[in-house]
């Protein structure tokens, strides 16, 4: 691929990123005034919402690489836009009269042009919009907007003008890398300050794949509802104490782990643990780490935190191995009662209750267990110790 296909295939990739990012954005931002509003996108347009099963807007999302890009009024993000509203309107889709149109552009429309006629707000001239428009479509000679102009100019009078009295441009729009902020600004009352940056990711990962369900099966619109729901459950999550649970079951990075011949492993070895005892444990493992690694690094735990966790942890442990021990002394040597003996100890430990601030999900105590196990802090078999530094050569 050339340089100049590679800048296209960026560009290109950016906007869809953009459409589908600056979509949270604006259904919130409506939902403020229209709680009962949905969402679609690519149905009647790039992103489109509706209230009651019909539609209200029609927004066509542009994005360009470079902040100085303009809004002309021969511009082809400009007349794309009219087209594909101007082909809506004469198929019946929809009802000028009625549906508002937007274009949402990182491009700043010029003084008096167009675009700036048509912003929202002091200045609006929709009379004089409409003349430069029909002027543009009869005269202008660019082949790349001809198929726009000859639709906008085959809609009759009154729905030329219903099109433009509806037509909002919403230009100098955030660019995709300011998208968080925004979003950030909007969930301002959502968390904590030191915690926002973090809900708004995790908001932005679940609308991700929101959006591609929605895409592959598009019966039912996203309502700004869902949007709320899952505001408020990560509200409660990083509540005074509370943190989220981001790694579930299926998480891929899971798979991208290795831990099977960590310690830890070793360690249920030494108790003839079976295959699916071991696969659970390796589970947890997993995920207890890539949940903990992304707690440190959003910085929603203290310095210190984790390891007064783990400190606990070895104490419950210990309360659980003094029993084994005395246990151990009076049956000997016995290997399979040793056996036994740690598993005790392991079922007791890891099915306790000592969980990490709020967090009552198992598997990040069990997992954190592993850890202390494979660091030879804590372990299952009453005589692990020398078991394990004969096994792993360790020096006394």
């Amino acid at each position: 691929m050339t340089a100049a296909g590679r800048h296209d295939a960026t560009a290109s990739l950016l906007g869809y990123m953009y459409q589908v990012h600056v979509a949270l954005l604006e259904l919130m931002r409506r939902a403020a005034e229209t709680p009962a509003i949905a969402m679609r996108m690519e149905v009647l347009d790039d992103v489109s919402f509706e209230f009651e099963a019909s539609p209200m807007e029609l927004l066509q999302t542009k994005h360009r690489l470079a902040r100085t890009a303009t809004l002309a009024d021969t511009s082809a993000d400009l007349w794309k836009s009219v087209r594909r509203w101007s082909e809506a309107i004469a198929a019946g889709e929809v009802d000028a009269s009625e549906t508002r149109f937007s274009l949402l552009t990182t491009a700043t429309a010029p003084d008096n042009s167009v675009g700036a006629l048509l912003r929202a707000r002091q200045g609006r001239d929709e009379v004089e919009a409409l003349r430069r428009m029909e002027t543009v479509a009869r005269t202008a000679s660019a082949a790349t907007n001809r198929s726009a102009y000859a639709a906008f100019l085959d809609l009759d009078d009154a729905k030329r003008r219903s099109l433009v009295s509806s037509f909002v441009v919403l230009d100098a729009a955030h660019t995709i890398d300011d998208v968080p902020e925004a979003l950030r600004l909007e969930l301002r009352r959502a968390a904590a300050q030191q915690h926002l940056a973090a809900l708004t990711d995790r908001l932005i990962e679940w609308w991700s794949l929101r959006v591609v369900r929605h895409l592959r099966d598009q019966t039912e619109p996203i309502y700004a509802a869902e949007v709320d729901f899952k505001i408020d459950d990560l509200r409660d999550q990083f509540a005074a104490q509370a943190l989220p649970i981001d790694v579930g079951l299926d998480d891929p990075a899971i798979g991208e782990l290795s831990a099977d011949d960590r310690t830890f492993v070793r360690q249920l070895q030494l108790i003839a643990a079976e295959h699916e005892l071991l696969e659970t444990a390796i589970r947890d493992y997993k995920r207890a780490y890539l949940q903990r690694s992304r707690w440190v690094r959003d910085k929603l735990v203290l310095d210190d935190e984790l390891s007064r966790y783990e400190d606990r942890l070895v104490d419950e442990w210990q309360h659980q191995r003094a029993i084994a021990t005395q246990r151990a002394r009076q049956a000997g040597t016995d290997e399979g009662r040793l056996q036994e003996l740690g598993l005790e100890v392991y079922a007791a430990t890891t099915n306790g209750r000592t969980w990490f601030r709020r967090v009552e999900e198992p598997f990040v105590m069990r997992g954190t267990l592993h850890q202390l196990a494979d660091d030879l802090r804590v372990g299952w078999h009453p005589d692990f110790i020398a078991r394990l530094r004969s096994l792993l050569k360790q020096p006394a």
